[in-house]
């Protein structure tokens, strides 16, 4: 159905990226990822660094991993870092990177992962994402740290 608006500008600039993120959701909430996976496409395509590309990436690639296929959900994710390097859930993304690592019991690879992350998340200043990270267990809060550091 998107297809047949593609020529209508005003469509294609304020209606599909939103409508390509609900399709998204609807097929997660049904489970059904062949919505998803095409929504994907086109999110990625079409609008890479756009509002809710990153957000419908990051959930898909959380319900492909939950549903067993971490590998799935790591080429996803992986396409995403390269389609929007600069994207606000890219900590997110690159943690859940991780998780999939986990999942298949490569712990190195994990280890690798997230080791990485606090010093890209504070180059980045990005402090509500290392905020949210720390708080969930997932990074060493690194600022208590350095404030640890300077009292002893």
């Amino acid at each position: 159905m998107i297809e047949g608006f593609r020529d209508l500008p005003e469509v294609e600039t304020n209606l599909f990226e939103p409508a390509l993120y609900q399709i998204a959701q609807a097929g997660l909430a049904a489970g059904d990822l062949k919505p998803v996976t095409n929504a994907l496409t086109r999110l990625l395509a079409w609008y890479p660094r756009g509002f809710h590309t990153d957000h419908a990436l990051l959930l898909a690639g959380q319900e492909v991993s939950r549903q067993g296929n971490p590998a799935q959900a790591r080429q996803m994710f992986l396409a995403f870092t390269k389609a929007a390097p600069d994207s606000s859930l890219r900590p997110a993304v690159e943690l859940a990177v991780a998780r999939t690592y986990e999942q298949e019991g490569q712990w190195n690879k994990r280890h690798q992962a997230v080791r990485s992350l606090p010093e890209r998340l504070h180059e980045r200043r990005d402090s509500a994402a290392s905020r949210v990270l720390s708080r969930a267990g997932h990074l060493p809060d690194v600022r208590s740290d350095q404030r640890r550091r300077a009292l002893h």
